[in-house]
Parts: structure tokens; C-alpha cells; sequence
């Protein structure tokens, strides 16, 4: 059984890209796109068109997860897109307003850190509540650490920052970033998650009046109790990482 991974393309386009046809879509057959064979991994580059002019997906194909896991995606790819549900072929059908075409958007951008903790047999998810003022009616949700862009931070380090600050926890960046939404009111944050392999947990820190923390086995995430955007990092890390 094959498995896919998608990401943003941010190569340049040359003569030297291999049309494919065959795989082209148009309405209302499919959404307006060009395909193209990709150069640096085995798959297909889709260029859209219309409504979704500017995105560039990368498609890579794998024989087995295992090559799946192993892979190391190239300079020209950008951001995961894998586990975005917004990116799925018929999502894109009706793409929200806050969708991002490329990593360069102009949209409302967090940068966080999807921390894991590898101690037992069992990998352990770490996740925390907002604040109050995050969320409609001071409703609190569990989420990932994460924070805005940082004059003089890379997003990278703005991860390993945030987690330290609201999750009290000190770690390594364990693999490159992925794509998820974080939805709350009628507002939808683009949030850049970098896998975190967690290496010390204190038992305060800076947000620890703030926020609740939980660590908990990865399969026993679930929709009704942690939310969709649980849901899909624990995926990921279940599926890439651990």
C-alpha cells in the first residue's frame, strides 16, 4: 500500500519540468490545475489555477510508510501539508478565506511546537489548555504551544521558545514543520508545528497559573474530549515520528 505526503512547492519553474497531462484537471471534472513530474522525489508538482492561483503542491509517492518516515524533503518544499484537512482534494472545492497559497502569504501566521515525550513504551502527547481570552466565552480548549513571529527568531526557534514559556517544556526539534488549523471563534490561525522531542518537563514554569497541561499515551487522543487540532498532531506523530 502506497502512502502520500504533500507539501508546498517554492521551486522556480523551468523548461526543464516534465509536463504530465494526463493528470491535468479542469471544472467541472476537477479543480483547474497543471501537473508536472517532480525532480526531486518521486511524485507529481500541481500547479492551481483560478481561485487557488499561487498554490504549488509537491505530491510525493512512497512504497511503504517506512519510506514515508524516512524522507527528508528538499530545500524547494516548504511547510507539510499532509494532515491539513483544508488541502484535501475536495476541500479545496471551497477554499476558506484564511487559506494560505504558499509559506509566504499574507495571512495570520502562530509558530508552535507539537511536543512528544519518548520515555516509555508508549509515546506520550503533551498538549495544554488556552487562556481565557483565547477562546469564545473564556471557554478554555487544549491546543499546542504556540506563539507570533519574533523579530530576530526564526519560526523554528519561536517553537522550542513558546513550549519552554507555555508548556514548561525544554526540548529538541525532531522533525521539519507541518501545516494545521487552529480554529476558534469565526477567526482560523495558519499553525506551524515543529515535531519537539521532549528532554526535561518542569513541574512549574512561567504559565503554570495559566494553563493546564496534560500528557497522555497517543492513543488515547480523541475528538470529542482534546479537538480536531489534537487529533491531527497526534496523527502525524503517530504516523512520521514515533
Amino acid at each position: 500500500m502506497s502512502y502520500q505526503r504533500v507539501f508546498f512547492w517554492e521551486g522556480e519553474l523551468g523548461k526543464s519540468l516534465k509536463r504530465l497531462p494526463k493528470l491535468d484537471s479542469t471544472p467541472p471534472l476537477g479543480l483547474p490545475r497543471k501537473a508536472f513530474e517532480l525532480t526531486e522525489a518521486p511524485g507529481e508538482l500541481f500547479l492551481y489555477e483560478g481561485a487557488l492561483e499561487g498554490l504549488k503542491t509537491a505530491v510525493v509517492t512512497f512504497e511503504t510508510l517506512e519510506d514515508a518516515r524516512q524522507f527528508q524533503p528538499p530545500g524547494t518544499f516548504g511547510y507539510e501539508l499532509t494532515f491539513d484537512p483544508r488541502f484535501r482534494e475536495e476541500a479545496l472545492g471551497s477554499p476558506p478565506p484564511q487559506l494560505p497559497l504558499s509559506a509566504d502569504a499574507s495571512v495570520t501566521w502562530a509558530f508552535g511546537a507539537l511536543p512528544f515525550r519518548q520515555e516509555k513504551a508508549t509515546p506520550e502527547l503533551i498538549i495544554i489548555t488556552t487562556r481565557n481570552s483565547e477562546t469564545p466565552q473564556g471557554a478554555k480548549q487544549w491546543i499546542f504551544p504556540k506563539g507570533q513571529p519574533e523579530k530576530g527568531l526564526s519560526p523554528a526557534q519561536v517553537a522550542v521558545l513558546e513550549c519552554l514559556e507555555e508548556a514548561g517544556v525544554r526540548g529538541q526539534v525532531a522533525g521539519p514543520p507541518l501545516l494545521l488549523p487552529f480554529v476558534r471563534e469565526n477567526k482560523t490561525d495558519n499553525l506551524v508545528l515543529f515535531p519537539l522531542q521532549a528532554q526535561k518537563i518542569a513541574k512549574t514554569w512561567r504559565e503554570s497559573t495559566q494553563r493546564k497541561r496534560d500528557i497522555l499515551p497517543l492513543g488515547s487522543v480523541s475528538a470529542p474530549v482534546h479537538g480536531e487540532l489534537i487529533v491531527l498532531g497526534a496523527q502525524a506523530l503517530r504516523e512520521l515520528y514515533l
